[in-house]
This record gives structure tokens, sequence and C-alpha cells, in this order.
């Protein structure tokens, strides 16, 4: 199990990407090194038992001159108590290189799996940065492990327009509560016969009178307070009565 783990670790590296990004020439950062650690951030923010997450880490370069560096990946499981939480796995490092332009800034990432049976209730990352053989910068942080809590929203079905044989409406989720919603699909029945022919910004599927739609990649995150729609058009013959219960991940709002 800890071999064929490294193993997943080891192909999301190679899947994961390091992208330099030119900037404006500058002297120094905030610190003395030669370059620094700018942020550290896990997608989704909040990660659900044998879910993957992948964490970003960008650099600033703090010379007028390219650099070759190397971000250094640590990441552990970790849970009440010391040691490696229940049916959870050890990691072993992992490097990312990295080339920063002049001035410019640099994002490494990897994706991390956790698993179902693990008793971790996050997922700690530390970075290493190295460039011109010494440690320049590092960074920590963890992202919490479990079921998101119960949703906050509210989603509106509003029909924008509609004429013999069909018709074309917006769906709209807004997220009331104090948690992101990282990942989101809508479900509900529609009441008369309606059959979806086309839609935007989300993927949706239907069978029978039942639709699911779920986020795109850009949508995925819905944070408090934020809201985001997508788009139906559609047939129908006898009715057209727009859906009463809509769901958010499979409860209702």
């Amino acid at each position: 199990m800890y071999r064929s783990a490294r193993i997943v670790m080891l192909l999301a590296l190679i899947a994961g990407a390091a992208v330099a990004v030119a900037g404006p020439a500058q002297a120094t950062c905030g610190g003395t090194g030669s370059a620094e650690i700018v942020s550290l951030t896990f997608d989704p923010p909040v990660v659900t038992p044998g879910d993957s997450v992948q964490a970003t880490v960008t650099a600033q370069n703090c010379t007028a001159a390219a650099l070759t560096a190397q971000v250094q990946w640590y990441g552990r499981f970790t849970g009440p108590g010391g040691g490696i939480p229940a049916g959870c796995i050890a990691m072993d490092p992992l490097v990312v290189p990295l080339t920063l332009p002049a001035g410019g800034t640099g994002r490494a990432t990897l994706t991390y799996s956790t698993f179902a049976s693990c008793s971790a209730t996050g997922l700690q990352v530390n970075v290493q940065l190295t460039a011109g053989g010494a440690v320049a910068d590092t960074r920590t942080a963890t992202v919490p492990i479990g079921s998101a809590p119960p949703p906050g929203c509210k989603i509106t079905y509003r029909r924008l327009s509609e004429w013999p044989g069909g018709f074309v409406a917006e769906v709209t989720i807004t997220n009331t509560g104090t948690a992101p919603v990282a990942g989101w699909a809508v479900g509900f029945t529609f009441p008369g016969d309606q059959v979806v022919t086309g839609a935007w910004s989300a993927a949706v599927t239907q069978s029978g009178a039942a639709v699911v739609a779920t986020n795109l990649a850009y949508n995925r995150v819905l944070n408090p307070g934020a809201a985001t729609s997508f788009g139906l058009q559609g047939a129908w013959h006898t009715s057209d009565a727009p859906p009463t219960v809509l769901t958010l991940n499979g409860q209702a709002c």
C-alpha cells in the first residue's frame, strides 16, 4: 500500500505544473534571499476523504537575473495525537524544478490523494524553495480533511424565454452558508415533459424527468456569499412548468 501510494504521488508530480510568469525586474523582495514564496494555496479549500487536492506554490524572483530554482514538497497527514493517523500513509518528499524569470514569478503545483480509510483531519504541506544552491524560503499550510458541512444555499430557476415547443432557462446558485462549497451538483425534476437540448456554464445530464447539472473547472468553488449561474435550452410539448424543488449536492435548499 505504501509503495502504490508513493507511485500515485509520483504520477501526480509528473502531471503537475511549473509555470514561469514574466514580470517587471526588481532587485529585492520583502526578505534578504534571492527568491521568496508568495503563497501556498489549496484547491479545493476543504477536501473530502477519498478525493484529491491540488496544492499550488507561487514564488517570486527577487533579483534582476533569471533563477533556476527547486520546490521541495513535504506532505503529511495530521490528526489528534502524534504520529500517522490510522489508515493513512507516510509520504516521501518530492521535488519540482522551477525556472523564475528576472523579477518575475513562477508557480508549481502538486496533486495529493487522500484515502477514504484515512482518519486524518488535515493534510499539512511544507514547501521549501531552493535557489542558487541555498534555501531561499519555506512555507507551511494545512488543508482540512472532512465531510463538507450541510450547505446554506439558495437556488432559483428562472425562465428567460418560452415559445411553442421550446424554452431557455437560467439557474442561479447562491452560497448563503459560512463555508466554501468545493464542487457543486444541482439536481431537480421537471414536472412537465421538458427535454434539455443544450446547456452552458455547467455539465448537464438528464434521465427521464430528472436533471443533474455539475460545475465546470472555472466555477467549481462557490465561496460564502458568492453566486454562479448556468443556462438551459430545451424542448417541451404539453407542459413547461418549472421545477419547485432543487437540491445542492443532494440536499434541498
